[in-house]
This record gives C-alpha cells, structure tokens and sequence, in this order.
C-alpha cells in the first residue's frame, strides 16, 4: 500500500494504481485517488475529493467538502462542515455527519444518511435507504423502490417514482408517497400524508394528522375522527362538499369506503360513515 501524504498548504494529491492511503491533512486539498481500494482523509481545509474504480473509503473530516465517490462500492463520511456528496455508479454507504449537507446518490442501491444538521439527501436510481436523520431535512427517493426516512426534526420525506415505504418519524413532517403504490408513515407530530398517485396505504402515527387524496384507491389505517383531517386536493375531487362525500360513502364491514368513481376511492378503517362529521374533512 502506498501512502500519499500532503501539507499543511492546499495541496494536489494523485493516488496510484494500487491500494493507497492519501491523506490531505491541513489547507484546501484536491485529491483524486487511483484505481485501487483506497482511504482518503481529507483533513482540515475545504477539500475536493474524487475516487477512482475501487472500493474507497473517504472521509471528508472537518471542512466544507464536494466529494465525488463515482465508481465503485464506496464508504464516504463527510464529518463536520457543510458538505457535497455526490454518489456514483456503485452500491455506496454515504454518510454526512455533521453540518448541513446535500447528499446524492448515483446508480445502485444506496445507503444515503443526511446526520445531524439540515441536510438534502436524494436518492438517485436504484432500490436506495435513505435517512434525513437529525435536524429539518428534505430527503427524497427519487427512482426505484425506495425506503425513505424522515427522521428527527420537521422533515418533508418524498418518495418519488417506484413504489416506495416512505416515513416521517419525529417532528411535524410532510410526507409524499408521489407515484406507484406507496406505504406512507407520518409517525409521531402533526403530519401531512400524501398519497400521490397510484394506491397507497397511509397511517398517520400519534398527533393530528392530515391526510390529502389525489387519486387510486387509498387505504388510512389509523383515521380518528375529531382529530385528522382528510383532504380532497386532486383535479377533478376538490369540488366535492361534504354531502357528496357521505352520498358516496358506503360501510363496509367495520370500515368506511368512498367511491368518488372507479379511480378515486378512499377507505378508512375502523370507521363508521354515521360518525363522519363536516369538520374531519377539508377541500381545496
């Protein structure tokens, strides 16, 4: 293993073709590792850091960082500062730490953490892990079929194309399962769950929870009357007023199901239609 060591000035650092160890330590490094598995430490300093086609593992350390894993199954760790991570064609594990980053992952199937702070983590194509983890993110699924993760703070969570699980968790979060037939979770706060398109099963969590309809057939598995709202939002339904909703209401053995037309259809467990009130509704 050849070890590639730097300054304590802005250096430029070249990996070899093996295994390397390069470290950046201080100043504002440019480091572009080789063609092996190698471990880049960035150091002190505002660093860009790009691998080659190996298994690397990098960490950023203190600083803000761009870092570019490309090829490659790679480890990456921004550390502290305000980083940029860009993932590549590989299977990465990419973790921000601490500092407001923006993380994207690339092809494969990504595990993508924001850490603490307010960080924007997308997904990229592959079947993607993605957690916004502490602090008020915005963490999307993009491609794929996706697990997306909200976390701590008051989060907006979309999980994008494919059909994805999609969860808010702590805080008051939007939650977005956008296209395909998607699992979304809003968790503990008052959240806001969106369906999208496609048939989506929603559950709320603890806390006053809203719940927005568009299209497909829905299925809410913790509506409390009194307490959540259900919103009429798509073209085409935010027109409807309270009595069409309970015209078009029917039980269905403990449940409530209403059928706006063969692609608009909302089910709500455990709920009676003769309890259903105007006010645990809401129309655009």
């Amino acid at each position: 293993m050849a070890n590639v060591l730097g300054t304590n000035s802005d250096d430029t650092l070249k990996g070899t073709a093996g295994n390397d160890e390069i470290r950046g330590r201080d100043g504002n490094d440019t480091i572009y590792s080789g063609n092996g598995d190698d471990k880049i430490l960035g150091g002190n300093g505002n660093d860009l850091i790009g691998s080659g086609t190996g298994k690397d593992a990098i960490y950023g350390d203190a600083g803000d960082d761009v870092i570019n894993s490309r090829e490659g199954d790679d480890f990456v760790f921004g550390g502290a500062g305000n980083d940029i991570i860009a993932s590549g064609d590989g299977s990465d594990h990419v973790w921000g730490g601490e500092g407001n980053d923006a993380i994207y992952g690339g092809a494969g199937d990504d595990f993508l953490g924001g850490g603490v702070g307010n960080d924007i983590v997308r997904g990229g194509t592959g079947a993607d892990f993605i957690t916004g983890d502490a602090g008020d993110d915005r963490v999307y699924g993009d491609e794929g079929n996706d697990i997306v993760h909200g976390n701590e703070g008051n989060d907006r969570v979309y999980g994008g194309a494919g059909n994805d699980k999609v969860l808010g968790d702590d805080g008051n979060d939007f939650v977005f399962g956008d296209d395909g037939d998607d699992d979304v979770y809003g968790g503990a706060g008052d959240d806001f769950l969106y369906g999208g398109a496609g048939n989506d099963y929603l559950v709320g969590g603890t806390g006053k929870d809203t719940f927005v309809f568009e299209s497909g057939s829905d299925y809410i598995a913790d509506f409390t009357i009194g307490q959540d709202k259900l919103k009429f939002g798509a073209a085409g339904v935010s027109q409807y007023k309270f009595a069409d909703i309970i015209s078009h209401a029917a039980q269905d053995g403990a449940n409530t199901v209403i059928t706006l037309d063969a692609n608009h259809i909302v089910t709500l467990q455990n709920v009676n239609v003769a309890d259903l009130h105007a006010s645990d509704f809401l129309f655009a």
